[in-house]
């Protein structure tokens, strides 16, 4: 989801995090708040010796701490219909 976001979001919500809606492969609506993260701000031992073989040859690559994930309200839901149109 954070991968393939489409307008307006993400939403910048202060103090680094984001915020994005969509729909998961499953079909599920969901929110999602996270904070982008360097290389260096991120210890070895928590991240996959595979994921981090991939950081190390992308420099620039950021890695993506998700915060919070729910599904959507039933307000929610009505806001993210208005801005599908």
């Amino acid at each position: 989801m954070v991968e393939n976001m489409s307008q307006p979001f993400p939403q910048h919500i202060g103090d680094g995090k984001r915020r994005v809606w969509g729909v998961t492969a499953q079909g599920r609506l969901l929110q999602v708040i996270y904070v982008l993260k360097k290389q260096e701000d991120v210890q070895f031992e928590s991240v996959a010796v595979l994921d981090w073989i991939k950081l190390e040859s992308e420099p620039q690559a950021r890695i993506v701490r998700v915060i919070h994930a729910m599904e959507f309200t039933t307000d929610m839901k009505r806001r993210w219909r208005r801005l599908r149109r």
